[in-house]
């Protein structure tokens, strides 16, 4: 059985039977790639808690003859620093939401995917909530581009220079802005809804009013 090497982040795990999982992975070279892990639903499967979601792993994957199996798997990086706070795991979980909701070729994966590594490094590095949510939705907004549907920065009222910087990942600038909770919510609901109206699905919005 032929194999080939992968290196991704896992962004989908669905049930497959009573102890194999499918999981979906986002490459840096073969696209969007579904794979079983087989005993990933038992307790003692070391491969199952390598492959959980957002973990970027190393694997070695077999070609089936519908689906593809998991044979070896290292994690790159697990995110434990995301995983353990829980607004950072809300924020993350919706970034996974927009990921899975759309069917990329293998270019696009590839930039999707370096830019995913760089945005959960920043998030799981950040001390402040809202510069989270502001890293979050940089990348949403290169990802809205790299799919085709770049967002227009007009009639955004006060959160314009906020956008401008996002849309320019030029994050080391939101030191010199003055910015509050209330503008980041602004700023965060109409670049989502702008999500959800090119995507043609709801998300679930984080809280943060919360903050």
């Amino acid at each position: 059985m032929p194999t080939y090497s992968c290196n991704g982040v896992v962004i989908k795990q669905s049930k497959f039977n009573d102890s194999d999982r499918l999981v979906k992975l986002l490459t840096q070279h073969q696209g969007l790639v579904d794979v079983i892990v087989k005993g990933a639903r038992k307790i003692t499967s070391k491969k199952g808690g390598s492959m959980d979601l957002l973990n970027h792993v190393s694997t070695e994957i077999a070609k089936g003859k519908s689906l593809d199996i998991l044979t070896d798997v290292v994690t790159i990086n697990d995110y434990l620093g995301i995983k353990k706070d829980l607004f950072k795991v809300g924020i993350v979980y919706y970034l996974v939401e927009v990921l899975v909701s759309y069917e990329y070729d293998n270019q696009e994966c590839g930039l999707i995917f370096e830019r995913l590594l760089i945005t959960l490094d920043r998030i799981e590095k950040s001390k402040s909530m809202l510069t989270s949510v502001l890293v979050l939705k940089s990348f949403e907004l290169y990802y809205l581009d790299i799919i085709g549907y770049k967002m227009q920065s007009k009639d955004l009222g006060r959160t314009q220079q906020l956008f401008e910087v996002l849309a320019s990942n030029s994050l080391e600038s939101l030191a010199k802005l003055k910015y509050n909770t209330e503008i980041v919510k602004d700023l965060s609901d109409s670049i989502q809804n702008y999500t959800e109206t090119v995507l043609e699905r709801k998300f679930r919005k984080v809280n943060l009013l919360a903050i």
